[in-house]
């Protein structure tokens, strides 16, 4: 597979980086002047609401293998289903796992300037996909991405998926799915899809990425072990679970000391983020030791009250009270755990996205000029 192949598989990460590398930027940068004018709308997403825990029962449509018979002559155990996302991530991630509800983040108030963000430079991306009888603009539900494994869900009833991946390559895998290829032309293959009964579509940088999942979905492999994100952790209109890297890498310009000491310190962090307008984020901070914890918990919130100073000083009354709803609980004696909650202001999210969309514009100007 080629790098450039790998970076369009990576794109949901785009969406994560921007709500939290961003909020990294914010809480140590200081140098934000503008007044922000909008009204504060932030919402913290704590626990599962009755729409939620109602949009997850529906989505629940794989029953699970036969369960173990209980004693004679008691009644059969009840039938259990699942969520094909849940279903088919794994028991641990090197990276992370998260799943991104994009429909709602499509709605929300900074749901253009993402989809700019992502699709700037990549107008052919969005008119395959259309030509191959698939809108993500209006049909994708959810985006997961799992380590190196790509999953979407939506309405895929109108998709030709050989003409979505121009895939000169097809076969069957398994009784549920579909396998696709496209080799290149020094000999390789390009990106790999399986499609599983028409509902989730997989991408992956090799076959085995693909084929690994799509055996979770049929139900293959340990089903005892829990997965890395279950039901429970299904709320917020982005969840999931990542491991200290990606964010320490985010933040390692603008404080290589905070950096530093959340890839020490956190072993991963379980996350849910409300984008409505201004972002709000929940986070469990897991840790192994307990003092390297206690020196993180203490530098975030040293970070944060900052921010809210540095705000406040310059008059950014609306900025102050967003950043007021952060909270780092202290951790219980002994545990290397602890939880923190915080809200971005819309304004510097929307500052970021509209500066992801002005440097791809540049870059791609760049490419034409060269080009030329």
């Amino acid at each position: 597979m080629t790098a450039a192949s790998k970076r369009k598989l990576r794109w949901p990460w785009l969406v994560v980086a921007a709500l939290l590398f961003a909020a990294g930027a914010w809480l140590m940068s200081g140098s934000e002047t503008e007044k922000l004018k909008k009204e504060k709308k932030v919402t913290l997403p704590r626990f599962m609401t009755h729409d939620e825990r109602k949009r997850n029962t529906g989505r629940q449509t794989i029953p699970v293998l036969p369960l173990p018979a209980g004693p004679e002559g008691a009644p059969p155990p009840p039938a259990q289903i699942r969520d094909p996302v849940l279903a088919a991530m794994p028991t641990s991630v090197k990276s992370g796992a998260v799943v991104i509800e994009a429909n709602a983040i499509r709605n929300s108030d900074l749901g253009n300037l993402m989809i700019e963000c992502v699709f700037t430079g990549q107008a052919d991306t969005l008119e395959r996909m259309k030509d191959a009888g698939f809108d993500p603009l209006n049909s994708l539900d959810r985006v997961a991405v799992a380590d190196d494994a790509l999953m979407l869900t939506g309405d895929f009833s109108k998709t030709d998926f050989p003409t979505l991946m121009r895939a000169d390559h097809q076969r069957q895998f398994g009784q549920n799915s579909e396998l696709y290829a496209r080799r290149l032309r020094d000999g390789g293959t390009g990106q790999q899809m399986g499609v599983w009964k028409g509902q989730v579509l997989v991408l992956g940088d090799t076959e085995g990425d693909v084929t690994t999942v799509l055996d979770r979905l049929d139900g293959k492999g340990d089903q005892t072990s829990p997965r890395v994100l279950t039901q429970a952790d299904a709320y917020g209109e982005m969840y999931g679970v990542l491991k200290p890297g990606p964010l320490a890498a985010g933040l390692a310009e603008e404080n290589p000391a905070l950096a530093q000491l959340l890839e020490e310190a956190a072993s991963s962090i379980k996350l849910h983020a409300d984008v409505s307008h201004d972002v709000g984020v929940v986070a469990e901070i897991e840790g192994s030791d307990p003092a390297k914890t206690q020196d993180l918990r203490k530098a975030l919130g040293t970070a944060l009250t900052l921010a809210k100073l540095q705000a406040e000083a310059k008059g950014n009354k609306s900025a102050a009270e967003v950043l007021g709803f952060a909270r780092v609980a202290q951790a219980r004696p002994g545990s290397a755990n602890f939880h923190l909650e915080a809200g971005l202001p819309y304004e510097f999210l929307e500052l970021q996205l509209r500066k992801c969309v002005d440097e791809k514009k540049k870059r791609l100007a760049a490419k034409e000029s060269v080009a030329q």
